[in-house]
């Protein structure tokens, strides 16, 4: 769902009326709830377990998704606040089952297993629904079947995730105070200094994949460089595919290596090369349309060199 709207742009266009500032603004209503719901899903699966609160996060989902087709403007603004206010669940969901189920020494793991699965359907989300809105359906019905499945999703996880057992023991007075003591060691994060420089580094990191590749990617190449429609989905889509290939491979990487020293490493070398990265993307005008599949696979390289650099498997350059 995030990255459908980058294959639709006309369409959406046409349907809402918007021009291209609207239309920008209306697609990145998702992120502003999606940032804000990953605080609260991590605190309501901390106070009330994955049973209920999961299956939740997809209903809000499949709710957003249906409604972004359903009616004007307003409703669609309406449903990508949904869509992103839900998927913070998933991912918030994911580590917590994992983390609940699983032995502490394959964590690491199952946090790349399901990130490379998130980054899987981003590429979907590009290459698989760019030739069905162009063929057998309309762009409403993608959004609305899209909606049902999501719906199915989330009655399949109420009916299988487990209800987590209680303790037998008197709870404290902390978990007594009431929902907003869940909040309390966010207090710890932030009036951390660092907290914020690594939030900045993750925006920065966000940008030319998620943001620029996964949202714009696919006007970009073909406004900026004159890139055939078909031709600029799968180039656009290269960028997820290949970090859905990088992102276990960190993780895997990461058991072996300094768990600090790692998070160092990545973000030294993330920063150094990403950024790079956009330099030469932006300056868009000196590029030929050739070198844009070159830029995009460079910027989803990364993820797999990064942690063969870090645990000193390799020493190529950035």
């Amino acid at each position: 769902m995030r990255s459908a709207p980058s294959v639709m742009m006309p369409e959406l266009t046409d349907a809402f009326g918007l021009s291209t500032t609207g239309l920008s603004s209306l697609i990145g209503l998702y992120y502003y709830t999606y940032a804000i719901f990953a605080v609260i899903a991590g605190a309501s699966v901390d106070r009330w377990g994955a049973k209920y609160t999961v299956p939740f996060g997809a209903l809000l989902l499949a709710v957003g998704t249906a409604m972004f087709a359903l009616g004007g403007e307003s409703t669609a603004a309406v449903g990508r606040l949904l869509q992103g206010a839900g998927a913070a669940y998933s991912f918030v969901a994911a580590v917590y089952l994992a983390a609940h189920g699983l032995p502490a020494r394959y964590l690491a793991t199952a946090i790349g297993i399901t990130q490379c699965i998130g980054m899987l359907g981003g590429s979907a989300g590009q290459f698989v629904t760019a030739p069905l809105i162009h063929g057998p359906i309309a762009w409403q019905q993608l959004w609305i079947y899209a909606g049902v499945v999501t719906l199915l999703i989330a009655v399949a996880m109420y009916v299988a995730t487990p209800r987590e057992k209680q303790s037998a023991a008197p709870q404290s007075a902390a978990s007594q105070a009431g929902f907003w003591s869940t909040f309390a060691p966010y207090k710890t994060v932030l009036t951390n200094p660092q907290s914020y420089l690594c939030g900045l580094i993750g925006g920065l990191l966000f940008l030319p994949t998620t943001v620029g590749a996964m949202t714009w990617g696919v006007s970009f190449l073909e406004h900026a460089w004159h890139v055939d429609y078909t031709l600029a989905v799968d180039r656009a889509a290269t960028v997820a595919l290949t970090q859905a290939a990088g992102r276990p491979l960190r993780y895997l990487a990461s058991p072996a290596v300094n768990k600090e020293e790692l998070a160092r490493e990545i973000a030294r070398r993330d920063g150094i090369g990403q950024g790079l990265i956009c330099g030469i993307v932006v300056d868009a005008t000196k590029i030929s349309g050739e070198t844009a599949k070159t830029v995009l696979l460079s910027t989803a390289f990364t993820e797999i060199n990064r942690p063969l650099l870090v645990a000193g498997v390799t020493e190529a350059p950035i």
